[in-house]
């Protein structure tokens, strides 16, 4: 497989991208503390057109001509649903969804400019990405944090037939531009609340985030998760990741290596926002409650300041030191400000939608069976 990508390049831009996040770190207020460091992959999405594409329709990378129907599969007879008119009066309204100001995200912005540039330089096949997926797949058993946690037989029992038919739900959306890479989905036994995606359409999913004190609650905020991370996919992120981290450990790290740098890269969160922003077009566009995103975030929000833990206990200036440390690698957004952009691009799907009901899913989430296929 032959990338092109020019090594040096890639260092300069790093170096950069490093020495703005440490500018950002040296203005950071000590009050302006983020969100729990997620410690996976953080390949990044883009954004959608303002138009949300057509649900029903099979994958392409152009507009549909055709309107959609106003119903939708979503009839009016389905209790686990909501009219759109009415879905934003559940939306938050407190101070823990709101997109303060905050310098590192500034910081982290700059380092999206580097991101596109990375983006630009990946321009290889469908083929060759998906045989860097297949790559990855044989080494991720064996590796690191994935040792012994990688598709358990309950877990792939319990999730996945589920989890697969939803991706499949949102990869062949109007729009979405799978480049003929084939969706698949792997569980990961970790009780933290995380998702992440890898090139060739290779997601892993967390435990966590299906079962326990911080998992979804309904299939529409599951939904606005796996979105997420088709928009990384889709948008060529993993591939971009994939491409800087070998570019950094030189050509003789294996796989595996590459692997585990991956999960720890801190790129920008602005590029973070974009997937949420496409994650909720697209979960609008199945017909699931865009809102769901935003009510995920703001309890992720309570819970993030809900006790001081970890570094941040230390106090003092050299609390605020460390915890300026951790946001510097961080690797997404802080839970409030995520909260505050998937409401408004929520209000905007819902101007924009052509249904009259949204689904939410709870009963579906609990015995796993998706809503489009058994409504309720």
């Amino acid at each position: 497989m032959s990338f092109r990508v020019d090594r040096a390049g890639w260092i300069a831009g790093a170096a950069l991208l490093a020495g703005t996040a440490l500018i950002g770190a040296a203005l950071l207020s000590p009050d302006d503390e983020g969100s729990e460091r997620s410690r996976a992959d953080s390949s990044r999405g883009a954004p959608s057109s303002s138009t949300p594409p057509s649900p029903s329709a099979p994958p392409a990378s152009r507009a549909s001509t055709s309107p959609p129907s106003s119903r939708g599969w979503v009839g009016d007879d389905a209790t686990d649903a909501v009219d759109v008119s009415r879905a934003g009066l559940e939306a938050p309204n407190d101070a823990g969804c709101t997109d303060a100001p905050d310098l590192m995200g500034v910081a982290k912005s700059v380092g999206g400019g580097f991101e596109s540039y990375l983006r630009e330089a990946t321009a290889i096949s469908g083929e060759e990405e998906s045989e860097l997926g297949r790559r990855l797949e044989r080494v991720a058993p064996r590796t690191g944090p994935f040792r012994g946690r990688w598709d358990l037989a309950d877990d792939v029992a319990t999730y996945r037939d589920y989890l697969t038919r939803l991706v499949e739900r949102l990869v062949a959306l109007e729009g979405v531009n799978t480049r003929g890479l084939r969706f698949r989905v792997h569980l990961v036994r970790n009780e933290t609340f995380n998702a992440m995606a890898f090139p060739g359409g290779v997601l892993a999913v967390h435990t966590g985030l299906l079962s326990g004190p911080r998992a979804v609650r309904s299939e529409a905020e599951l939904m606005a998760v796996l979105g997420h991370e088709v928009a990384h996919v889709e948008r060529r992120h993993p591939v971009a990741t994939y491409q800087y981290v070998r570019a950094l450990l030189g050509p003789g790290a294996d796989d595996a290596a590459v692997l585990v740098r991956m999960m720890t890269l801190p790129l920008s969160s602005e590029l973070e926002h974009e997937a949420d922003e496409r994650g909720t077009t697209l979960m609008a566009a199945a017909q699931y409650d865009a809102f769901a995103a935003s009510r995920l975030w703001s309890r992720m929000a309570a819970q993030a300041s809900g006790g001081r833990h970890g570094p941040e206990a230390v106090g003092g200036l050299l609390g605020s030191v460390v915890a300026t440390a951790r946001r510097v690698v961080e690797t997404h957004p802080a839970p409030h400000r995520r909260c505050a952009r998937t409401l408004e691009v929520a209000r905007r799907c819902q101007r924009e939608a052509q249904v009259g009901r949204w689904y939410r899913g709870e009963r579906n989430l609990s015995e796993r069976r998706p809503g489009h296929l058994h409504p309720y």
